[in-house]
């Protein structure tokens, strides 16, 4: 749960990286969002399981011809206007956020520690969405981690690079601490955007997926057993671990195959956005 120790925390924390600086001020002592139910207390709500031969749509991205950088691919036929989807990890790019809701007029909630409101609004500006379709999409400065906590993030050595790390001592990127920010929990996450369900989590959080989906991870375990997202999105950071032999893509697959969902797709050229699609019951020991 969200402790008051942690929103006291994300109250008052200024977050600075050179001239931006921004502070998060989420209303005074809300209440605690309420605890995941488990299978046993029988109110778990599980969505229909997917097809696995459902149509593969890309979404956003830059074409380069023989493939689409940035781009993410989902079962378009299950994303609809009544679709709640959790686009985690923006940096400078919104164009899978503004094409979801241009395409299907379904709710984006964007969540991002690393960049301000401004910022992200000004991502949002090339795309020309109407009012209704800008309505559809909201930004949270928030990171998504195994447990609400604030996190220090760390830059790459070069400048070309804008996107921060939270794992230290990553070959490339600085030692020194660039900013410190608030990383919450799924369920938590979930709750401060006010949301009953998230059929779609897309998530690109720059290497930190290893420890999310981690077996100890009880708490997403049963996240996942107990309100299952449709579609998993995932991009992988192997090549920031090619010297820890502790991570393991192969680990988070398993996971997953546990709790019910199987690979549908991978980008090329270098397989790292994959797609997870729910496709059976989870088994017992998700």
């Amino acid at each position: 749960m969200l402790g008051r120790e942690l929103l006291l925390v994300i109250s008052a924390v200024c977050v600075t990286c050179g001239a931006m600086r921004y502070v998060l001020t989420p209303p005074a002592a809300p209440p605690e969002p309420p605890r995941p139910a488990t299978s046993s207390e029988g109110t778990c709500t599980a969505p229909p399981l997917l097809q696995s031969s459902c149509k593969l749509v890309t979404y956003g991205g830059t074409d380069k011809g023989s493939y689409i950088y940035g781009g993410w691919t989902l079962c378009s036929e299950y994303v609809t206007s009544r679709s709640t989807v959790f686009s985690v990890g923006i940096g400078g790019d919104t164009s899978f956020d503004a094409s979801i809701a241009r395409r299907h007029g379904a709710r984006v909630s964007c969540f991002d520690p690393t960049i301000n409101a401004q910022q992200f609004t000004r991502t949002l500006t090339r795309f020309n969405l109407t009012a209704s379709e800008r309505a559809l999409i909201t930004f949270y400065p928030f990171g998504l981690a195994e447990a609400d906590d604030v996190l220090p993030f760390y830059h790459s050595n070069d400048s070309r690079f804008g996107s921060l790390v939270s794992t230290p001592g990553l070959p490339g990127y600085r030692k020194e601490v660039w900013l410190r920010a608030p990383v919450l929990r799924v369920q938590t996450l979930q709750f401060l955007a006010g949301a009953s369900r998230i059929d779609v989590l897309k998530m690109d959080i720059e290497g930190a997926e290893w420890l999310m989906f981690r077996r100890r991870n009880k708490s997403l375990r049963e996240w996942l057993k107990c309100s299952p997202p449709q579609q998993i999105a995932i991009e992988f950071h192997d090549r920031f671990y090619k010297k820890m032999h502790w991570v393991s893509r192969l680990s988070v697959q398993r996971l997953l195959r546990r709790c019910g969902y199987s690979r549908r797709h991978a980008s090329l050229p270098h397989q790292e956005e994959v797609l997870f699609i729910r496709d059976r019951v989870a088994s017992p020991d998700c």
